[in-house]
Order: structure tokens, then sequence, then C-alpha cells
């Protein structure tokens, strides 16, 4: 709509030009005949510009108005707000979720209690203290130097506690059924939520099967108790991911995470084993799922009623843990492990997870799962060296195949040369077996009759060697 001051200059400026233009023909035919008709049409005009002042009169005082009181902009026509998100989630209602979805109760209600990270780590780590003393936490770390899953000496409870710090976050004290959390985590963030899922779960089948953390199981043979951790891990991990496919909640985008920091205290084969009973253990309940009978109901109850007893079942689960005879792995055991007057400081299972961890240091990562394919059984003992010297390790295993013993007998050998840095020689390979008596090291690799157990000395003695292999070496 044009603007009523531009219309007034408009209309004032073509009434001046037709005034002027008038008033030249008058002036040029004031004697003409036409002298009458010109006066009327003069006459007519001051009329009409008598008019127009008038109108522009009224103008100005629109303008003058319009200044005074501007007209409100038009403004476009504004979208309906979204719908607001739903409210964030509170741990009750996360619980009742999580419950929900895997089909299970909590026996006892869970109580939250919201605390400062520290006061977490400092709860974590009592927990593992209290569950390993000093003096057994020495000697795992004795124990994993010796079989060369480690290379420097740490501290084995600090470096457990750490990592589950740094993986959970939380603490669940099972005899209250109390819940620790992070109070500075946010529900408003998914992430928040996806990582408390995993907490409410293992609370939930603690609960319900009472199963724990394998860094504080069987110290006899971690593999098994490493074996059935993976049952809950797997679980939760596949209930996280699960929950995070129908986490409708809103998210503000406000407050933390709660992440803990990062602990980098923990050696490389700690952390990997740390993590392996989430990843290995969602491989094995996807298997589980896809048994004949898992949608009846009870199947899932019953897998837990039935352990798998080694991380080789973990990683093969259809070859072993559903094979048409359950699996059982050969338990090596001595009457009197005494040797030279020394007692064994630790005496273990590796199992596959470890053999294949081990392997990874100078194989690839498929060359290193291919050798620990086909592991039966196995026990390692570890005895105290003599004073500035190493300790003692005889390690026996067990094997599907003679083939498989071949691969691990191979593989071991290339771990413990590189280990040393003792340059392979013709003569060290004889009909007995890979065999170095080296000032610095002692490495003896025999392979049975039937080619499908191994049995590895690594000592610093020769002395002590030929011990081992006298008191408990193959026959």
């Amino acid at each position: 709509m044009p603007r009523p001051w531009i219309i007034l200059f408009v209309l004032l400026g073509g009434a001046l030009l037709g005034f002027e233009f008038v008033q030249r023909l008058y002036m040029e035919n004031s004697g003409s005949s036409h002298i009458t008709q010109l006066k009327a049409e003069i006459s007519d005009l001051e009329e009409r510009l008598e008019a127009q002042k008038k109108e522009n009169q009224r103008l100005l005082l629109e303008l003058k108005d319009a200044i005074e009181k501007p007209v409100a902009a038009t403004t476009p026509e504004t979208p309906p707000a979204p719908p607001p998100p739903p409210a964030d989630p509170t741990l009750e209602s996360m619980a009742a979720q999580v419950a929900k979805l895997r089909k299970l109760e909590f026996k006892r209600p869970l109580q939250f209690v919201g605390a400062p990270f520290p006061d977490i780590a400092q709860r974590t780590t009592e927990d593992v203290q209290e569950a390993i003393s000093e003096d057994e936490g020495e000697r795992r770390q004795r124990a994993y130097s010796a079989m060369g899953f480690v290379t420097d000496p740490f501290d084995y409870r600090w470096a457990l506690s750490g990592l589950r710090n740094e993986q959970e976050g939380w603490f669940y004290d099972a005899p209250t059924a109390t819940l620790y959390t992070n109070e500075d985590t946010s529900l408003k963030l998914p992430e928040a939520r996806s990582r408390m899922v995993r907490a409410l779960m293992e609370a939930l089948l603690e609960q319900n099967y009472g199963l724990g953390d394998p860094g504080l199981g069987d110290s006899h043979n971690e593999d098994r108790a490493m074996a059935a951790f993976c049952l809950l891990g797997g679980d939760a991990q596949l209930v996280q991911l699960h929950y995070s496919l129908s986490d409708v909640a809103g998210s503000s985008g406000g407050g933390s995470a709660g992440t803990p920091p990062p602990f980098y205290e923990a050696p490389i084969f700690m952390r990997e084993r740390q993590n392996f009973p989430y990843d290995g253990g969602m491989v094995f309940h996807e298997a589980v799922r896809q048994q004949p009978d898992s949608g009846k109901p009870g199947f899932l109850d019953s897998v837990y009623t039935r352990l798998p007893v080694s991380t080789a079942e973990i990683m093969h689960p259809e070859e072993l843990y559903f094979a048409p005879e359950p699996f059982s792995p050969i338990d090596f055991e001595w009457d009197d492990l005494d040797v030279a007057g020394e007692s064994p400081i630790a005496s273990n299972v590796a199992g596959e997870l470890n053999v294949m961890l081990l392997m990874k240091v100078v194989e690839a990562p498929d060359i290193a799962e291919q050798i620990g394919h086909g592991w039966r059984g196995d026990r390692y003992l570890i005895y105290p060296g003599a004073e500035n010297a190493s300790d003692h390790v005889f390690w026996r295993s067990t094997w599907a195949t003679a083939e498989d013993a071949r691969e691990f007998a191979s593989g071991i050998q290339k771990s413990l040369t590189f280990r040393f840095s003792i340059p392979v020689q013709k003569r060290y390979l004889t009909d007995a077996g890979f065999i170095v008596d080296d000032p610095a090291r002692t490495l003896r690799i025999r392979t049975s009759a039937d080619g499908k157990t191994v049995q590895v000395v690594n000592a610093s003695s020769d002395t002590f060697a030929d011990a081992l292999e006298a008191k408990l070496g193959l026959p």
C-alpha cells in the first residue's frame, strides 16, 4: 500500500505543473478569441487546486498520526509449537523398564544413593581390597609377569579397582541392595541413561543369579570365573542395546553424563580382559537366542543353571556349549606340588582367552585366535625364583587335535624367544622338543606321545627346570 506522504508530493507536483502550463497558455493567447474559454478553464483549475490543497492538508494530518503512532509490522504466521518431550526418566522408572525388558524382577527393591565420584571410587577400591588381600594381589601380579601376560610389575588390586571405576562409575552394594550413582550424572543425556542401564542390569542379575566380577572370583581357575561373568556382561550389553533402541526420553542437552576419568595404570592385558565379558558375552548370548527352543519360557534361565566353564565355550558356543555332549575341559591336578622345597605361589588356568591375548603380542589377531582355537584344558604353576632371579613357570595344556597342539607349541616358542631375546638356533630343535639351556634362561617345550598335550617349562635355572620335569613332567 503506497505511503500517504508519497501520494501528497505527487499530487502537489502535478497541481503546480498544471497551473504553470495554463498560465503560460493564457499569456500566449490573451489577445485571441479564446480568452473567455481560457478564463473559464483557469477558474475551474483554481477550484480544483483549492480542493487539492484541502486534500493535502488532510493527508498531512494522517502523516502526522502515522509518525506518532506507527502501524504495527505484519508478522508471518508462526507454526504451532511442538509438543514438549517426555519427562526425563528417574532411576526408579528405568529400573522398572530394565526389569520388564529382561523379564525378571528385583528380588529386593533397589535403594539409590547419589555420591561424588571420588566416594564411589573409594567404595570400589575398598571392595577389591576386602576381596583380595595384599599378598594375593602380589601373587597374581607375579603370575601375570611370569606367564608373560604383562611386561612390568604393577599393583594388581589398584589396577583392578581403577578399571572397574573407569568402566562403571557406580558401585552396587549387594548386601544392602544399594546402588551408589555419580551425583553429577544427568539422566537427561542418552549416554548417561545407557550407562545406567548396565548398572541396573548387573544389580538385577546379581539378585537373580548371584554372579559377580571375575577379578574377585576363583583364583584357582580364573578362566571359569570369567566364563560365568560373560553371561552377566553379555546379558547386560544386549539389554543396554535394546533399551537404547527404544529410548524415547527427551534430551535437553544439559548436565553431565558422569563419565569417569580414564585409568592409565592398568596393563593392556587386564584392560582387554575387563572388556571381554561384554563384547564376548554378547556374542555368546546372540548364539543362545538362535537356539531352536530359545523362545520357550525359562530357556534363558536354563543357561544360568548350567554355566559355561571356560572362555572357549564363550568364543565357540555352537561348537562347545551347545554340543550334544556338554563340554568339560581337562583340569590338570597333581597330588603334591612342592618342587625342590618350594610351593607354588600361584596355580591357575589360562584358558583360550589368555592364550589368544598372549599370542597377540607376537602374531596378528586372526593368527592369535587360530592358535587359541582347539584349547581343551590347561593349568599353570608359578614357583618363586632364587634371590634376584625371576620366577619359574610350569604350564601344561591339552588340545583337540595334534595340529592344534603343534600350532600352540610353535606360537609359545615364538613368544618366549621374543620375550627373552633368544635367537632361534637349529640346535634348540631336538627330538625331545624345543630345548634352550641358556645361562640367562631355561626353556623347554615338549609334546606328549599322542601329540595333543604341550608342556612348557620356563625357569631361571636349569637346576629348577630339571626338578620341575622330574616331579610334574610328562611320563
